[in-house]
This record gives C-alpha cells, sequence and structure tokens, in this order.
C-alpha cells in the first residue's frame, strides 16, 4: 500500500511538471500565432492592447537595465580614467615643483651676483629676508655653541634647550626657504622671465618645462573630458532611480519585468488554448514554429493523460487493497459470531437439559405427595 502511495505522489508530481511545461507550450503557440491573427479571431477585447502594452513595459525595463548597466561601467572606468589622469597630473606637479627649486636657485644666484634684472628685485625680496633670519639663526646657534664650551654644567643645561629650539627654527626656516625659492622659480617660469636667466643650464630647465607644461594641458584637457563623461553617467544612474545601490535597483526592475513576463505568459496561454478550440483561426497559415509547438502540446496532453490512468489505476488497485481488507474483517468478525452462536446454543442445550432435570424432578415430588 505505501509502495502505492509513494507511486501516486510521483505520477502525481511529474504531473505537476508536465503540466508546467504544457502551459509553456500553450504560451509558445499563443505567441506564434498572435502575429497572425485578425482583430476578430481574438476572444476578448483589449487583449491585443494588453500583449502590447506589458511587452512595451518590459522593452522598456531592458533598455532601463542596460542604459544602467552601461552608465555604470562608463562612470566606473571615467573614475578609473581620471584618477590615473590626477596621478599624472600629480608627477608632473612634482617634475614642475622640482624645476621651480631648480630655477629659483639659479636665478637667485645671479640676481645676487648683479647679473639679473632688476625685475628679480621683488621676486626674491622674500628670499632676502628670509636669508636674513637664517643668517641670524646660524648666528645664534653658533654663539651658543662657543659659550657652551666654557659654560658650567647648570648653564650647560639651560644652553642645550635654546641649542635645540635654535636648531628647530633653522629646520623651519630652511623648508620655508626652500618653498620660497620654488615659489619664486614658478613665477619666474610663468611670467617667462627664464628667458633672461644667462645659465645654460636654465636654458635646458626652460625645454623642460615647456614639456612637462603641455604634458599638463593635454592630461587636464583630457581630465576634464573624463570628468564630464562620468557626471553624464551619474545622472543618468540619477533619472534611472539608481541611488546608492545599484544592485538593488537592478533587482527591483528585473522582479517588476518578471512581474509583467508572468503576466505576458498567462495572457499568451489562455490565447493558446483559445487557439486549440478554434484551430481554423491558424490553419493554412504559414507559421514555421507552429507544427512543432503543436507536437509539444500533443505530447505533453497524452502524457499528463497517461499519468492519469496510471494515478487512477493505482488507487483503483489500493481501493480493491481496502475493500478485501474490510471483507477479510468482516469475514473474522463473522467467525467470531458463528463461534459465539455455537456456544450460545451449547449453553441452551445444557440450561434446557437442567430446565428438563428440574421439571422431571417436580413431577416425582408431585406423586409422592399425591400416594
Amino acid at each position: 500500500m505505501e509502495q502505492k502511495r509513494s507511486q501516486i505522489s510521483a505520477f502525481q508530481k511529474e504531473i505537476e511538471q508536465i503540466q508546467t511545461k504544457l502551459e509553456i507550450s500553450l504560451a509558445d503557440l499563443g505567441k506564434v500565432v498572435f502575429p497572425h491573427m485578425n482583430p476578430k479571431d481574438f476572444p476578448n477585447e483589449g487583449t491585443v492592447e494588453q500583449i502590447r502594452s506589458i511587452e512595451g513595459e518590459m522593452e522598456r525595463i531592458d533598455r532601463l537595465i542596460e542604459d544602467i548597466n552601461q552608465a555604470n561601467w562608463g562612470a566606473k572606468n571615467s573614475s578609473e580614467e581620471i584618477a590615473q589622469i590626477e596621478q599624472r597630473i600629480a608627477a608632473i606637479e612634482f617634475e614642475k615643483n622640482s624645476l621651480y627649486s631648480r630655477i629659483g636657485v639659479i636665478a637667485y644666484e645671479e640676481y645676487t651676483a648683479g647679473e639679473a634684472k632688476d625685475e628679480f628685485a621683488l621676486i626674491f625680496s622674500s628670499v632676502i629676508h628670509q636669508n636674513a633670519k637664517l643668517t641670524k639663526a646660524q648666528k645664534s646657534l653658533k654663539d651658543i655653541e662657543l659659550r657652551y664650551v666654557a659654560a658650567s654644567v647648570f648653564e650647560r643645561m639651560s644652553l642645550r634647550v635654546k641649542q635645540k629650539k635654535i636648531r628647530k627654527e633653522i629646520e623651519q626656516l630652511n623648508k620655508e626657504r626652500e618653498l620660497l625659492f620654488r615659489k619664486a622659480g614658478k613665477h619666474i617660469c610663468t611670467s617667462r622671465l627664464i628667458k633672461d636667466i644667462k645659465s645654460k643650464t636654465a636654458g635646458s630647465i626652460a625645454v623642460e618645462y615647456e614639456r612637462l607644461e603641455k604634458n599638463h594641458e593635454s592630461l587636464y584637457s583630457q581630465l576634464e573630458e573624463r570628468k564630464k563623461t562620468r557626471a553624464k553617467n551619474e545622472e543618468i544612474l540619477s533619472h534611472a532611480g539608481v541611488a546608492d545601490n545599484l544592485e538593488k535597483r537592478i533587482e527591483e526592475l528585473q522582479e517588476s519585468r518578471s512581474v509583467h513576463d508572468d503576466q505576458l505568459k498567462k495572457l499568451y496561454a489562455s490565447l493558446g488554448s483559445f487557439l486549440l478550440e478554434h484551430p481554423k483561426i491558424y490553419q493554412g497559415k504559414d507559421i514555421p514554429e507552429l507544427s512543432t509547438t503543436l507536437h509539444a502540446i500533443e505530447s505533453s496532453r497524452e502524457k499528463i493523460e497517461q499519468r492519469k490512468n496510471d494515478v487512477k489505476k493505482l488507487e483503483s488497485e489500493m481501493k480493491i487493497d481496502e475493500l478485501k481488507q474490510y471483507i477479510d474483517r468482516d469475514n473474522q468478525a463473522m467467525e467470531r459470531k458463528h463461534a459465539q452462536i455455537t456456544s450460545l446454543q451449547k449453553e441452551i442445550r445444557e440450561i434446557k437439559g437442567r430446565v428438563n432435570q428440574h421439571a422431571d424432578k417436580i413431577e416425582e415430588l408431585k406423586r409422592i405427595i399425591e400416594g
């Protein structure tokens, strides 16, 4: 019995699977015949509009998903290119800063030697002021070092603190002077005063600076273009409803598409069922996929019918087995009742025997009384 139940369960699952295939085949039938149908062929008004509307919405969702993916790729690609260009620009700026420092020192040396134009006076005024502060600090440090040699132990402790403080000041002044040379060199390069410097090294620096400047301009132009491209793609994503989580938005669109797809399949499957009942609609029409689709439908129906018959047979066999069990149970009950009847009949005979004995005894006693 249990084995038959398992077989029935397996057949029912198979029927469900075949039924799903049948629904797909019916939808295929509706889909392939749909373009060849006349308005009067449809079972309900508005069917065409429903199908066209759902298909249009699915196409819109597909385009939107494609646009989102392309825009996301474009934005990421632009961001990567922007990062690379910014690194190259930063490298150029580093090289230019090095050139600024070099040309600043060279021009300053010519200026202090009296070989440069008066225009450089304003450029190097800050450097001259800084050098004066540096010279003063260096002199103070030297005075402390000389005093340290002849100082007492207690005085040396105080002088060490002053030494440390002045050395930090000198270190900071040197850093600031380097920045001032760089600033002066940048002004010389950007104002074209570099041509007025006599040093041959300045000439090679000028050539290198021009090369770096051209590369910088080219890269900056590319950078702006990539930023525009990224902004455009980010705007597309924003209009498509993408906030922070692109995957979530894609998932929402795919779920919406799946709902529309299910609706469309149901419409086509319903249309397919109607067409099977009205074969004249598609008969004689040149539809390449029609024969294969009809064969698939017939095959699925036959398999379903076969499996339903198999289930009926098994259910009948199970019912027969159940009825046989009922018969066996009733037969056993009848046997028990017969046994009980036989026992009761024996008891009745015994009781009748005692009754007869008692009656005979009564008659005997009566005769004694009468006699």
